[in-house]
């Protein structure tokens, strides 16, 4: 037995054969079909009060107060899962992780 640090695949349980290809599932109607819905939404919903509603939203993320009534106003105001993240990235930002991957 030798004192050699055994790494899994460099030096020990190396593949004989290179490993299966997968393919990857991609669907472009997806996202045709989610733009259309939230399309549909917006045309149909009240516009002000979605606006307010989302007003309220953004004052919750600046400040101290519990967000998740001001965000269910907004869901029920038909505020799209796409503007609500878009608001929540505006006010937060986007993480990055520390380390260069």
């Amino acid at each position: 037995m030798t004192n050699e640090k055994k790494v899994v695949g460099v030096n020990c349980h190396e593949m004989e054969e290179e490993p299966y290809e997968i393919p990857v599932f991609r669907a472009p109607e997806v996202y045709t079909i989610a733009k259309s819905r939230d399309d549909a939404v917006k045309r149909e919903r009240d516009g002000e009060q979605a606006r307010k509603a989302m007003d309220a939203f953004r004052g919750a993320l600046e400040g101290t107060d519990n967000v998740m009534p001001p965000l269910m106003d907004a869901v029920k105001a038909g505020a799209t899962s796409s503007e609500i993240g878009n608001l929540q990235r505006e006010v937060f930002g986007t993480w990055k992780p520390p380390l260069p991957i």
